[in-house]
C-alpha cells in the first residue's frame, strides 16, 4: 500500500528533528505506528507539519531529513517567517491554506491509496476528504476542550469547525484516553463515517514485569509523575500537594517528575522558594522504552490530567502494577467513564478532583503510610493492565483498518 501520512510535529518528536535522528521521547502510540506502517507499506511518506504547540525551536524553513528506518525523506512543513508579523489569526488562515496547498500538490504527485491525517491538520483533512476520492483517515488523539466547546457554540469558528467534522472521512480512528470520546464522536463525526476506538498499548517488558526482580530500594518513598508539564496535565496542582506532603507526612518522601513544557522552570523556581528542591527530581526527556526504569523504582504514582486518565504513562503504569493516585470522573462532560469502567474502585485511589491540593496531599500521605494498602491496589490494578494488548497486537489493529479500507476500495 501507498500512504501520506501527515500529523503536527509533536514534541515528544522534535528532538529527533534537532539531533537528525530517530529516537522519540513521547508520543509511543505515533512513533510506533509509523514504524510499522514503514515496514507494512509499499511506499509511506511522512509529513510532520508545525502548528501550535510546546516545541523548543522556531522553524521557518522547510526540512526533508532522512531517518533510519525510514526509506523516503520524512518532510517538516513550516511557514514563512514574514507569515509571524501578521494578526494571529491571519496567520492560522494563511499557515491553513499554504499547508493545504502543500498536501494538494503531494496528492497529485505521489497518487496515494490513502491518506491519514490528524486533527491538527483538521481544516486540510476536511478539504483533501471532499475534493479528492483517495480514502482519507482522520486520527484523532483524544477530545480536548476546544473539540468540545465547537459543537456547543454557534460562532464562526465553531460553525467552520463542526462542518469540517462532517466531512466524509472514509474512517475515524480515535484514542480511548478516557476524554469522553464516545459522547464527541456522536455529536461531531458524519454519521456515515466509520468509526473506530482504540486504546493504546503497552510494552511487554511491562506485561511480563515480575516485581520479585526489583532492587531493595532505599528508605525513600517514591512518588511518580510522568507527563507533559502543562496545566491541563494538573502537574502544578502535583507539585503544590507534593509540598503540603512533605510538611504534614513525616516519612521520606522523594517526588519524581518526569517531561518537558512550559511550567517546568516555574514549578522548580516553586520548590527552591518553599525550600525543599532536594525532595524533587526533575527529569526533561526519557525515550520512551526507558521509562520502565524510573516506574520500578516508583511507590506511588499520581496522574491529574484534566482531560482523562487513559494516557499512554497511565497505562504503562497500570501494566507494571503500581499503586496509582487519579481524579474521580467528570460524568457532565463524559471524562473518565470509561477510566471508572475499566479500573473498579478499589484498585486506584481517587481523589476529589485535580484542582484538590488537600485531597491529593492526604492520598500521598495516605498511601505513603500504608504499605500494606499499596500492596492491594498494586495486586488489582495488575489485573486490569493484563487485560491490555501489547503494542505489537496495538498496532496491528490499526494499520489492518487501512488495508481493510484500502482492499474495499
Amino acid at each position: 500500500m501507498k500512504v501520506i501520512y501527515i500529523s503536527r510535529l509533536f514534541s515528544g518528536l522534535e528532538q529527533s528533528i534537532i539531533d537528525r535522528k530517530w529516537k522519540p521521547t513521547g508520543v509511543p502510540t505515533i512513533y510506533r505506528f509509523l514504524e510499522k506502517l514503514e515496514s507494512e507499506s509499499d511506499e509511506l511518506n511522512i509529513i510532520f507539519a508545525i502548528k501550535d504547540g510546546f516545541l523548543k525551536k522556531k522553524y521557518h524553513k522547510n526540512l526533508n531529513l532522512k531517518f533510519e528506518p525510514f526509506k523516503n525523506k520524512i518532510v517538516v512543513l513550516t511557514v514563512k517567517k514574514i507569515f509571524n508579523f501578521l494578526p494571529k489569526k491571519i496567520f492560522i488562515a494563511l499557515r491553513e491554506v499554504s499547508h493545504t496547498l502543500f498536501f494538494f500538490n503531494k496528492i497529485l504527485k505521489l497518487k496515494p491509496d490513502i491518506i491519514y491525517i490528524d486533527h491538527a491538520n483538521i481544516w486540510s483533512a476536511s478539504l483533501i476528504s471532499r475534493f479528492f476520492k483517495i480514502p482519507t483517515v482522520f486520527r484523532v488523539m483524544g477530545i480536548y476542550p476546544v473539540m468540545r466547546d465547537a459543537l456547543n457554540k454557534r460562532d464562526l469558528k465553531s460553525i467552520v469547525l463542526k462542518w469540517f467534522y462532517k466531512s466524509p472521512f472514509k474512517n475515524v480512528i480515535c484514542t480511548q484516553d478516557g476524554s469522553g470520546v464516545e459522547l464527541w464522536l456522536k455529536r461531531a463525526i458524519n454519521k456515515k463515517t466509520t468509526v473506530d476506538i482504540m486504546i493504546n498499548g503497552v510494552s511487554k517488558k511491562l506485561l511480563n514485569y515480575n516485581k520479585d526482580s526489583e532492587l531493595k530500594k532505599n528508605d525513600n518513598t517514591m512518588i511518580s509523575f510522568i507527563g507533559k508539564i502543562e496545566s491541563s496535565k494538573g502537574v502544578e496542582e502535583f507539585v503544590r500537594a507534593a509540598i503540603l506532603s512533605l510538611n504534614n507526612c513525616k516519612l521520606k518522601l522523594k517526588f519524581l517528575i518526569i517531561g518537558s513544557g512550559s511550567l517546568r522552570k516555574k514549578l522548580i523556581k516553586i520548590t527552591k522558594e518553599k525550600g525543599c528542591i532536594n525532595s524533587f527530581e526533575f527529569i526533561e526527556k526519557v525515550e520512551n522504552k526507558n521509562i520502565i526504569n524510573f516506574l520500578v523504582k516508583t511507590d506511588i504514582y499520581v496522574s491529574l490530567n484534566k482531560y482523562g486518565n487513559l494516557s499512554n504513562s497511565n497505562l504503562e503504569a497500570i501494566a507494571i502494577g503500581k499503586c496509582i493516585i487519579i481524579p474521580k470522573s467528570q460524568p457532565h462532560i463524559g471524562i473518565d467513564l470509561v477510566t471508572d469502567k475499566l479500573i473498579p474502585e478499589g484498585a486506584v485511589k481517587r481523589v476529589k478532583s485535580t484542582s484538590d491540593i488537600k485531597d491529593i496531599s492526604d492520598a500521598i500521605c495516605l498511601l505513603a503510610k500504608n504499605l500494606k494498602i499499596r500492596k492491594e491496589m498494586e495486586k488489582e490494578i495488575k489485573k486490569i493492565g493484563l487485560k491490555l494488548d501489547d503494542w505489537d497486537t496495538r498496532i496491528y489493529k490499526e494499520i489492518n483498518i487501512l488495508k481493510k479500507i484500502i482492499k474495499e476500495k
